[in-house]
């Protein structure tokens, strides 16, 4: 199994997103880009793990800003 196969696609596009965190907001395109794969191919990995990239970047969102509000508080 090649090993960049064993971590999920989702896992892996979320880590990139957090990466970027504070600066402009990653496309689809680039995330493809910095996995080395085409958007058809991130678009259809992260269907077979019922995700998708627009979701995966809400949900990075939302939890950046919890935690921002979190240390506000």
């Amino acid at each position: 199994l090649d090993q960049s196969r064993a971590v999920a696609m989702s896992t892996r596009v979320s880590q990139i997103l957090v990466e970027h965190l504070g600066q402009s907001v990653l496309p689809l395109d680039a995330v493809a880009t910095a996995l080395a794969v085409s958007r058809r191919t991130l678009t259809r990995r992260l269907a077979e793990e019922r995700a998708s990239f627009r979701h995966i970047l809400d949900e990075v969102r939302r939890d950046f800003a919890r935690l921002c509000f979190r240390i506000a508080a």
